[in-house]
């Protein structure tokens, strides 16, 4: 690897995901003919991710600006998934899930860390 394949890769690893791929995407054009295969070799991002890079780039469906990635993405909520799981926790034997937890709740007032004292088989019954 010489010089300037470390300090690409020193810049690299300072941007974010997308930023990341679209950067290795216009090296990858830059280069031309065998671009790509070149850009997967020594940056280790898949090939389809460095394709699906340039496409972005080519077509300016870049997400905005404060976000990386676009609206819509990630998981799902679980009360989404299943409408019922709000009824079932409320009507849980402990009808009073939060105060449960407070009771058994141990650490620092101040402090960021705290422990639960119940089992978690206990907690998933």
């Amino acid at each position: 690897m010489d010089m300037a394949d470390k300090f690409f890769l020193t810049i690299l690893g300072r941007l974010d995901e997308a930023q990341a791929c679209w950067y290795v995407a216009r090296e990858a054009l830059a280069l031309g003919r065998g671009g790509v295969t070149t850009m997967e070799k020594v940056t280790g991002i898949s090939r389809p991710r460095i394709l699906r890079g340039i496409r972005e780039l080519k077509e300016d469906k870049l997400p905005p600006a404060e976000r990386v990635r676009r609206v819509g993405g990630g998981r799902k909520r679980l009360e989404q998934h299943d409408p019922k799981l709000m009824i079932a926790i409320e009507n849980w034997p402990f009808a009073d899930f939060g105060l449960m937890l407070e009771l058994s709740d141990s650490g620092g007032p101040q402090g960021l860390l705290h422990f639960c004292a119940i089992p978690a088989w206990v907690l998933a019954t």
